[in-house]
């Protein structure tokens, strides 16, 4: 008999941790593409959903050319014990973390998120050298009504991804309903003063980033010994 109450006890316990352990059972991604995937495999998806088109002469190459990459820009999702999932801290990594912006009537103007027009898609990465890891793709979508839209995504969302967290400060600053899926990624659906925008990544991006800094390399080295012009 004690041991049947232990066994119950045990089965318990884990349905338990199992329950609150993640809203969704599977990865979260961005149009499929898995987070850490190069800059070219990252936009062949995006290609083979119907993201790029003829019409628009836009191809993987023109991507290249004209998404200008900034360096030391962009976004990314951080660990659960943040306050709000996200970081404006990217000073430190401004070595190896770079943007790419695309308005929609480069990629696809018919495109849609849940039925929203897409305003820009910018997908942030984890570059050293010629090696680059996809780690946030931030949608700002296109509404008539704000408060309305952010209430339709959130039932969206909660329909595909389960129960969400809600972070939210006294100042309204902060309004965001997170979803987290397997491997450490996450959605996140921030409600901001004038705009509304959605956030794929994984919380693994911090890790990334720190160990890239470490072995970033500077290539632009200045002569020690040049006094010239002095």
């Amino acid at each position: 008999m004690k041991k049947i109450i232990a066994l119950l006890l045990v089965a318990i316990m884990v349905l338990g941790l199992s329950g609150t352990a993640l809203a969704y059972d599977g990865e979260i991604t961005f149009q499929g593409i898995p987070w850490g995937s190069s800059f070219d495999d990252s936009f062949k998806i995006m290609e083979s959903n119907g993201f790029t088109t003829d019409e628009y002469g836009v191809t993987l190459e023109w991507l290249k050319n004209n998404g200008y990459p900034r360096s030391g820009s962009g976004s990314f999702l951080v660990p659960e014990e943040s306050r709000n999932y996200m970081t404006g801290n990217v000073s430190q990594y401004t070595d190896v973390l770079s943007c790419f912006q695309f308005e929609m009537g480069t990629l696809a103007e018919d495109k849609k998120i849940a039925g929203y027009d897409i305003s820009q898609i910018e997908f942030s990465f984890v570059s050293l050298g010629d090696d680059t890891k996809l780690i946030t793709a931030a949608v700002r979508l296109k509404w008539e009504n704000q408060e309305r839209a952010f209430d339709d995504l959130h039932d969206k969302l909660s329909s595909v991804y389960g129960e969400a967290e809600h972070k939210q400060d006294n100042n309204g600053i902060v309004n965001n309903y997170v979803w987290k899926g397997e491997n450490n990624s996450i959605v996140l659906l921030d409600f901001g003063q004038q705009f509304l925008q959605l956030y794929y990544g994984t919380a693994d991006a911090t890790e990334w980033l720190e160990q890239a800094q470490q072995e970033y390399v500077p290539t632009n080295t200045v002569d020690s010994s040049d006094t010239s012009g002095l």
